[in-house]
């Protein structure tokens, strides 16, 4: 199920404001860094793992087309 991208933009939004005590060249790292993680979970939670449901998917369809 696809959320509102106004969720993606919270999440977003929620990492790039948590403290880093770094200087200011590795902040920017860390935050995009933090950014990465925190979207590719977000991706597995809103649009399911799609490499995984789609590989499952032509795996039936192998079956179906074997049966017939």
């Amino acid at each position: 199920m696809v959320k509102a991208p106004t969720d993606c933009e919270r999440l977003i939004s929620n990492v790039w404001k948590q403290p880093i005590q770094v200087f200011l060249m590795q902040i920017l790292k860390k935050r995009l860094k933090n950014v990465k993680l925190a979207l590719n979970s977000w991706n597995d939670i809103a649009l399911g793992k799609v490499h995984l449901h789609s590989s499952l998917a032509l795996q039936k369809v192998e079956e179906i087309q074997n049966r017939i």
